[in-house]
């Protein structure tokens, strides 16, 4: 509803992170790990979304993908499911709840557009990689949010990558 994404545009803030921050996090070690949402609440979440419709409108906002390595014109490493990952720093403060900072992953999962929540962890006995294949696993150190957010960081990417207004020009739609 309007009603409701007009109120969570006024408690959440939504920015990329540096691609250079992103590198030297990888570079001292750390791995990007990725818990998709829709495979660990086990159900679809953006059967409508267009995928490039989706990515086109991140490009419009916010550049290239910004996860080295999965970004236009990188060499590409090996995948089973993702060719592009963004990385967002949301700050989340509800009403009613205390505010809370979360990374947050868009990217494509095969063909259909994705949400995640991501954590940098220091991996033990995993072999490096900037950023594994999302999983439907939980985050590394146990600490996910409850469902209620989940899905509202879901709302929050697909209000930002929807169409903001369909028109007519000329006999055409835009």
């Amino acid at each position: 509803m309007p009603e409701e994404l007009a109120a969570l545009q006024q408690q959440v803030t939504l920015e990329p992170v540096a691609p250079g921050r992103i590198r030297e996090r990888a570079d001292a070690g750390e791995t990007l790990a990725t818990t998709g949402i829709p495979r660990y609440l086990n159900r679809r979440i953006a059967s409508d979304a267009d995928t490039p419709i989706a990515l086109y409108r991140l490009v419009q906002l916010f550049g290239t993908p910004n996860v080295p390595g999965l970004e236009a014109g990188a060499d590409q490493p090996e995948r089973e499911r993702r060719t592009w990952q963004y990385l967002f720093r949301v700050t989340y403060d509800p009403e009613d709840e205390p505010e809370r900072e979360l990374l947050l992953s868009v990217y494509d999962d095969r063909t259909n557009l994705s949400v995640g929540v991501s954590e940098w962890y220091d991996p033990e006995d995993s072999p490096e990689r900037l950023a594994p294949e999302p999983t439907g696993d939980p985050l590394p150190s146990g600490d996910m949010p409850a469902e209620d957010t989940l899905v509202t960081l879901v709302k929050l990417v697909l209000s930002t990558v929807e169409h903001a207004v369909e028109a007519t020009y000329e006999d055409l739609r835009v």
